[in-house]
């Protein structure tokens, strides 16, 4: 496992945190291609950070369990901007048409992960982007989430929208 660019970040929990996933991961042969692009400064609460990256995680290392993939590929970057931090997630999937999709995020048993993350929706801490994306004849469900930061009497402030569809 290259984890070169992980074990450089600054922020000692979060490292520790990804490198925990991506060895889980790696532990149950699924492969995982990350870039992670986080300064020192993370406008974003750590354990926010944490809490939304462990969710997309455990939601598709749970799909992979239940369904037999060839290939287990998982695609994540995390990726910290002025005005947000965006973390996108990739899995291979079944299709999914838009109203299973919805169905997943309103089931606390079976996606009890991204339920975790409508409920992040629900209490205004960023947005959610989702939409299932065909390459080179895969299917990968896709999931964006934005945090984005706003300074208020010095401290930042974090509010997810609503949940919407790519």
């Amino acid at each position: 496992m290259v984890l070169d660019k992980v074990l450089k970040m600054e922020n000692a929990l979060v490292v520790g945190f990804l490198y925990h996933k991506l060895s889980e991961a790696e532990k149950t042969g699924v492969k995982v291609r990350y870039k992670v692009d986080l300064k020192r400064e993370c406008p974003v609460s750590e354990v926010q950070l944490i809490e939304v990256i462990g969710n997309m995680f455990d939601h598709a290392m749970a799909k992979f369990a239940e369904t037999k993939f060839p290939e287990k590929k998982i695609y994540f970057k995390l990726q910290q901007k002025e005005e947000n931090v965006t973390i996108k997630f990739a899995y291979i999937s079944e299709i999914l048409s838009m109203d299973k999709l919805t169905e997943m995020w309103n089931d606390a048993g079976k996606g009890a992960a991204l339920y975790r993350l409508k409920q992040l929706a629900e209490n205004d801490i960023g947005k959610i982007l989702f939409r299932m994306k065909t390459v080179d004849g895969v299917n990968y469900l896709c999931i964006k989430v934005k945090l984005p930061c706003k300074i208020q009497a010095g401290k930042h402030i974090f509010r997810i929208l609503k949940v919407d569809s790519l």
